[in-house]
């Protein structure tokens, strides 16, 4: 929810576009920066969450849409939720570190 919260408002700000498109048989959004947000300043993050980044680029960047969904379908967040209830953040403690990005 929080993440859907935050797309919307980067979206409404100017930040970035937002574009519903199918894949791989799957409804999915492609998320693009814009010009304004291209000049953002990345030194504003920290070393550690730049690090972050690349490391979950370098992890899914080859992905398909279906492998995404597939490996976060498998994860006990997801597992301990009903369809349509919003997912406990506190749930990905339950996961192994591992596969956590």
């Amino acid at each position: 929810d929080v993440y859907f919260r935050l797309l919307e408002e980067l979206e409404q700000g100017g930040s970035i576009n937002v574009k519903q498109i199918y894949k791989d048989e799957y409804h999915m959004y492609e998320i693009e920066e814009t010009r304004a947000s291209a000049k953002t300043l990345l030194d504003l993050l920290t070393k550690k969450e730049q690090a972050h980044i690349a490391k979950v680029w370098k992890q899914w960047k080859d992905a398909s849409t279906s492998e995404i969904v597939k490996f976060t379908h498998e994860q006990a967040p997801y597992k301990a939720s009903e369809d349509g209830e919003i997912i406990a953040y506190a749930l990905i403690t339950t996961e192994a570190s591992h596969t956590v990005y």
